[in-house]
C-alpha cells in the first residue's frame, strides 16, 4: 500500500462498503425465503452461504451442531456460481465498460 494516496484508499473503502451493503440487501431476503420454504435452521442457511473458507465453515458447522455436509455442499455451490458469474462478467461486461471508458 506504499505510495497510494488517501483519496484512492478512500475510494476503495467506499467501494468495499457499497459491496457489503449490496450483499446484505440481497442476502437477507434469500435467507428468509429459504427459511420459510424449508425446515432448516436459520444458522445453517446463513453459514452455508456466508463467504469464508470451506474448511472453516465445515468446522464451524460441526461445532454448532449443524450438518457439515449441507454447509459445505452449499458453500461450494456458492463458490462455483460466483466463479461462473465472474467469467461471464469478464467476457461480456468488462469489454463493454472498457469501450465506454475509451469514448470519454
Amino acid at each position: 500500500m506504499k505510495g497510494i494516496s488517501w483519496k484512492v484508499a478512500g475510494n476503495y473503502l467506499v467501494d468495499a462498503f457499497i459491496v457489503i451493503i449490496c450483499f446484505i440487501i440481497s442476502f437477507v431476503p434469500f435467507v428468509i425465503i429459504l427459511y420459510l420454504l424449508t425446515s432448516l435452521k436459520t444458522e445453517a442457511v446463513i453459514l452455508a452461504f456466508t463467504p469464508g473458507g470451506v474448511n472453516e465453515m465445515g468446522l464451524l458447522a460441526a461445532f454448532i451442531n449443524i450438518e457439515p455436509a449441507y454447509v459445505l455442499t452449499h458453500h461450494l455451490f456458492r463458490l462455483c456460481t460466483m466463479l461462473f458469474l465472474l467469467i461471464f462478467a469478464k467476457n461480456y461486461l468488462y469489454p463493454k465498460f472498457k469501450k465506454m471508458n475509451r469514448l470519454k
